[in-house]
């Protein structure tokens, strides 16, 4: 079905992980009208078990520190708008 101009979309995103929950914010932000569907809390599942970190020391290659930066920006916009989770550290 085309979308045509001024229809507001209704989207359900499964997963409240880091992926779907900045998708579903993303599609909200856009207009969508977004239903998050997960079995646990945001960030409660695989996201909160997971050994993945953003930082930006040892600079080594400039783009890479840059891309880290950008990255450690990112998360801290985030926090603001939805809060912090119990599993992150911006230190």
């Amino acid at each position: 079905m085309p979308i045509t101009l001024g229809q507001r979309l209704r989207i359900a995103v499964i997963g409240a992980g880091i992926v779907g929950v900045h998708v579903a914010a993303g599609l909200a932000r856009r207009g969508a009208d977004v239903t998050l569907i997960d079995a646990a809390e945001p960030g409660g599942g695989t996201t909160s078990g997971s050994f993945a970190w953003i930082d930006a020391s040892h600079p080594g290659i400039a783009d890479y520190l840059e891309l880290r930066l950008l990255g450690i920006r990112g998360w801290r916009r985030q926090a603001a708008e939805f809060g912090r989770p119990s599993w992150l550290s911006l230190n």
